[in-house]
């Protein structure tokens, strides 16, 4: 609301000295959000537009339509590595949102992490993506045992048969 404040303000001031100015719904629909349209004006003083919309368009995460199984490998792998053994689908997005809060303020905002859905949609459940990706099934029975310490100093080396591909 205060960005629509400052806006109508700033319309008002640009309009009293004659000049067009684009409504607040198309400066933010060219710009690709509210934050890109409040920091362009700061760099349009020395920079290109063209220059700004590459700026832009290089943070932009595109989404990745499907993920490779080694990929999907590798972030369950970095998952386990945390929690000693394969996580629940609950686990695994906690983790996953933590470390792409974690990658932000480091600027890395091109960082993918898949979501839970890919293992779904390429092996239907959750614990048969587990056992595609090699872990041995009474690890993954182990996930779903009440009272698990799985504290830091107390896990266990996950099993994980070898992959016969």
């Amino acid at each position: 609301m205060a960005g629509r404040l400052v806006h109508r303000e700033a319309t008002k001031l640009i309009r009293a000295r004659g000049e067009e100015h684009a409504p607040l719904s198309q400066t933010v629909k060219f710009f690709g959000g509210w934050t890109r349209s409040k920091e362009a004006p700061t760099l349009s003083g020395n920079v290109t537009p063209r220059r700004i919309r590459a700026r832009f368009n290089e943070r932009r995460i595109r989404k990745i339509w499907k993920y490779t199984e080694e990929t999907l490998a590798h972030w369950m792998e970095k998952a386990v590595a945390e929690y000693g053994r394969p996580p629940q689908v609950a686990e695994y997005d906690w983790w996953r949102q933590r470390e792409l809060a974690l990658a932000k303020p480091k600027g890395d905002v091109t960082l993918h992490i898949p979501s839970p859905q890919p293992f779904r949609k390429r092996w239907r459940t959750w614990p048969e993506a587990l056992l595609a990706l090699g872990y041995d099934p009474e690890a993954i029975d182990s996930r779903l045992e009440r009272g698990v310490n799985t504290t830091a100093g107390e896990r266990d080396v996950v099993r994980r048969a070898p992959r016969g591909r």
